[in-house]
């Protein structure tokens, strides 16, 4: 999702979920473009083939391995479930897929272990190693890298690109639809409650915090303006200095053991101190409903009551 102003933000940020499906409506096999590019396209007859990144699918995989909890939990949302038969060590959710055997985790796949299960699709949102994807590729197994998302815009684009693969061209708007109408309804709704507020996203009690070029700040932007840095460690002077009238503050924190200089802020002074489910954004789903329409209904509470 690309932010200009403020007001620009609100009206740009929920674009996501309609621009991609008319763009799949538009009959367009690649990744996501500009839909109004598409408008005069003739409409396809066949939902094969797709195209996504370089990966040229004739037919929908009938079997796939997962090295992503947000892949897997995704694709059990989306209707995919029964199409896994491998998942990654660190997969929880939903419960079912722990009957699954392990193919190991995201930066250190069981090479062997995928090779003896033999999908016909590997998903990775870690990059794998050349050789092992050529040994994977050689025995059968074709390997997909999808980019952890950094935007709103690149989280549709996963959802996007599975539909794509799984259900083809004429029925992917109705899968990809069902399945992000809520997230996007809560983002749009968040949108119009006209919240501004200078925020920032402490990740944990040594002051890891989530820089404007994370997910969770793009989706929180929502709310107002994350006065952080790029990446993970904006220094507290530079927080304090921008008087933040909000602090989000992952589940799990005590705000008594932030730093003294945030006991001198607008946002801690107030009791604006928000908890948030980290652990949605750091495996990013449409679940990630539930932490905007709390945070909505938070900031749009009477200060009064």
């Amino acid at each position: 999702m690309i932010f200009i102003s403020n007001k620009n933000k609100r009206r740009l940020a929920f674009i996501a979920l309609t621009a991609i499906i008319a763009l799949m409506a538009a009959g367009c096999s690649n990744t996501i473009g500009n839909p109004a590019l598409q408008t005069n396209a003739a409409p396809e007859k066949s939902p094969y083939p797709v195209s996504i990144q370089d990966e040229t699918f004739d037919s929908a995989p009938q079997t796939c391995a997962s090295l992503s909890p947000a892949i897997t939990e995704i694709m059990f949302d989306m209707g995919y479930g029964d199409k896994i038969t491998g998942r990654s060590d660190y997969d929880e959710y939903p419960e079912q897929i722990l009957s699954l055997p392990s193919v190991g985790s995201p930066a250190n796949p069981d090479i062997n272990a995928i090779k003896m299960l033999s999908p016909e699709l590997l998903i990775t949102q870690s990059p794998i190693a050349a050789t092992d994807v050529i040994a994977l590729e050689a025995s059968g197994t074709r390997v997909l890298y999808i980019p952890v998302p950094s935007t709103y815009t690149e989280l549709c684009e996963v959802y996007y690109k599975l539909a794509m693969i799984f259900s083809g061209k004429i029925e992917a708007p109705d899968v990809i639809s069902s399945a992000l109408t809520s997230l996007d309804s809560a983002m749009t709704e968040a949108s119009k409650a006209e919240i501004n507020e200078r925020f920032v996203c402490v990740l944990s009690e040594d002051m890891l915090t989530a820089g404007r070029d994370t997910l969770i700040s793009d989706m929180l932007t929502v709310f107002g303006q994350n006065i952080a840095s790029a990446g993970f460690d904006t220094p507290i002077e530079e927080i304090t200095s921008a008087a933040p009238t909000v602090i989000f503050i992952a589940k799990g924190i005590d705000p008594e053991n932030l730093p003294d200089e945030f006991k001198e802020t607008d946002a801690f002074k107030s009791g604006k101190i928000i908890e948030i489910d980290y652990s949605l954004f750091e495996r990013p789903t449409a679940r990630l409903e539930t932490v905007i329409r709390e945070l909505t209904e938070k900031l749009s509470a009477d200060p009064q009551q």
